[in-house]
């Protein structure tokens, strides 16, 4: 009986609704239990690790999940609703304060990203690794005389797609410093922290709410 109490408790998703992520003035608070259940809202995005190979190959390790720390299947299959990822990956020149960008627009120096659905850049890869942890390889390359004692940071930002479950869709974004050279990181852009603006915007987020806090902020924004 034990048994079937439990599976009966997956089934209808009991103990994993989330619902305290919304606040009391969104709709989504008040959604049925059922549909809370079944779909576990939420989406957060951690960066695992991030290298740079010899031959310049940049690899990033990241793992998705829902607000209860539940593994996310990037292509909405195995749990409700479809995620989308880009990358960006900058350094810090040793007589710079400001980021200098490896993946930039075709044929500008403007600051750019990867997307990890469409593989817009030729040669990217995304591979599932399991528990929701994948492995994207940038189509980007750095150069063969890049910095490898330079401050490196990964950016990642992304959304998981609930309206279809007449739930708001969700955004995360994060950031990954390292030194290619296995160094230890001593530089990095510090302009404002995050919980300062955040004492006013509460939330962050720019460009449709996928971009939030400054650390990543500062990767695009540059002279």
């Amino acid at each position: 009986s034990a048994i079937v109490t439990l599976f009966a408790l997956t089934l209808t998703g009991a103990g994993r609704t989330n619902r305290d992520i919304y606040n009391k003035k969104q709709k989504a608070r008040y959604a049925d239990d059922a549909v809370l259940g079944f779909v576990s809202p939420g989406f957060v995005v951690s960066i695992n690790s991030a290298s740079i190979a010899a031959t310049g190959t940049i690899t990033a390790i990241v793992t998705i999940t829902d607000t209860a720390g539940l593994p996310l299947d990037y292509y909405g299959i195995t749990t409700p609703g479809v995620v989308a990822l880009s990358f960006m990956m900058d350094y810090i020149p040793a007589n710079a304060e400001q980021y200098t960008p490896y993946v930039v627009g075709a044929g500008t120096t403007r600051p750019s990203s990867e997307n990890a659905t469409t593989l817009n850049f030729a040669g990217a890869k995304m591979t599932s690794l399991g528990n929701g942890q994948y492995q994207y390889v940038f189509g980007t390359k750095a150069p063969a005389n890049y910095e490898q004692t330079a401050t490196h940071t990964l950016g990642v930002y992304g959304s998981r797609t609930l309206v279809p479950f007449n739930l708001p869709n969700e955004y995360s974004s994060a950031t990954y410093n390292f030194v290619p050279n296995g160094g230890k990181v001593t530089k990095i852009r510090n302009v404002v922290s995050t919980q300062a603006c955040d004492s006013c915007h509460d939330q962050l987020a720019f460009h449709g709410g996928s971009r939030r806090g400054v650390e990543l902020c500062v990767m695009c924004h540059i002279p």
